[in-house]
C-alpha cells in the first residue's frame, strides 16, 4: 500500500513487516506532526515492526517538534509492535545533533523496546533494519550442556 502527498511518501509492506516513509522537502510543524501521526496509524493498524525513515530531505525540527517527537510520538510508537526505526539523515551537521539528540531520549522513552539508529545511507539503514536475528533467544541450558558433550 502506498500513500503520497506533495510534501510524503509512505509504503507499507505488508510481507516484509515494514514501513518506508520519505519526506520529499521541508515541512511546517503542523504538516510534520500530521504526517508522524499517520505514519504511527499504519503502524499501529499493520502490527508493523520495522521503519525505514528518509529524513535525508527534511530540515531540522524546532524544539517545539522535537519536544513533541519524544513526549507525544515516542510513547505512542511504544505502544505498538514497532521493534526498529532505521533513520536516514542528511550531512548537515547541526541536524545530526538534533538527531542524536532526539534518538537518545526517544530511547529513554522506548525502554529497550524500540531500536533506533541514524544512518547516512539506504543500504546501511536497509541492511540493519533488515538484520536476520531482530530479538535474542537464549540457547536453553540443556542444549549446551548436549553440545559439549559431543564435543
Amino acid at each position: 500500500m502506498q500513500n503520497f502527498t506533495n510534501y510524503r511518501s509512505c509504503h507499507v509492506e505488508n510481507s516484509a513487516n515494514r514501513v518506508q516513509s520519505r519526506w520529499l522537502t521541508s515541512v511546517d510543524s503542523e504538516m510534520y506532526r500530521e504526517g508522524m501521526l499517520h505514519l504511527y496509524g499504519h503502524i499501529k493498524q499493520h502490527h508493523l515492526s520495522l521503519w525505514l525513515y528518509d529524513a535525508s530531505k527534511f530540515s531540522t525540527p524546532n524544539m517545539s517538534d522535537q519536544k513533541w517527537s519524544v513526549e507525544v510520538l515516542a510513547p505512542l510508537l511504544a505502544g505498538t509492535s514497532l521493534r526498529r526505526i532505521a533513520v536516514i539523515m542528511s550531512q548537515d551537521v547541526f541536524l545530526q545533533t538534533v538527531a542524536e539528540q532526539v534518538r537518545r531520549n526517544s530511547m529513554a522513552v522506548f525502554k529497550g523496546s524500540i531500536k533506533m539508529k541514524n544512518f547516512f545511507d539506504q543500504d546501511s539503514a536497509a541492511e540493519w533494519l533488515l538484520a536476520k536475528n531482530h530479538s535474542f533467544t537464549p540457547i536453553p541450558e540443556d542444549a549446551i550442556h548436549r553440545q559439549r558433550q559431543h564435543a
